[in-house]
């Protein structure tokens, strides 16, 4: 079996994020840090769901969805078992604007501060087979550490331009002009 890495919840290193997750020990480059925990969904009821309540998706639905696969996202659940928080890993970056040069910067910034990475299990050969952490059944997603991390370190990964886009107010029908 393979240990769960310790973890602690505290005020984010980032103005304004509230809370982050960080380590409580040294990880190591590949290690499975933590669990998304959520729910599975298709893509098409995402779409639904902002459709029906523009407002309603952006603060309460929003800010938790990630990428599972080509047709389903994991709409993240917080949990008090820090393992399977990653709802709490902040991005390290956010866009100082919408145009081209701001928004390569901000990707510039986020990968460079990242220090883990969502993956689903099926999508990666070298990820640690969630089902063999000690206590933990399964989870959608996982973050792996993309590098070395310190203890106190803060979990950073990079959200993406859609998600600050949306979180801009720009609509998903307007995404595209903006995507690099």
């Amino acid at each position: 079996m393979v240990k769960l890495i310790q973890l602690a919840r505290k005020a984010s290193t980032i103005p304004g994020a509230g809370d982050g997750l960080f380590a409580n020990e040294f990880i190591k480059q590949g290690a499975t840090v933590c669990t998304y925990n959520g729910v599975n969904i298709d893509k098409d009821e995402v779409v639904d769901m902002y459709m029906i309540d523009p407002e309603g998706y952006l603060s309460n639905i929003h800010p938790y969805v990630r990428d599972f696969n080509s047709q389903q996202v994991v709409v993240g659940v917080p949990s008090a078992d820090l393992f399977k928080s990653g709802v709490m890993v902040n991005d390290g970056a956010k866009p100082k604007g919408v145009s081209h040069d701001l928004l390569k910067a901000y990707l510039d910034e986020s990968h460079s501060r990242a220090n883990v990475a969502a993956i689903s299990p099926e999508s990666s050969e070298s990820i640690e087979s969630i089902e063999n952490i000690e206590g933990i059944d399964s989870g959608p997603l996982a973050y792996q550490a993309t590098r070395d991390i310190n203890s106190g370190e803060e979990l950073f990964a990079c959200y993406g331009v859609g998600y600050w886009l949306m979180h801009m107010g720009i609509t998903p029908d307007k995404l595209r002009g903006y995507m690099i």
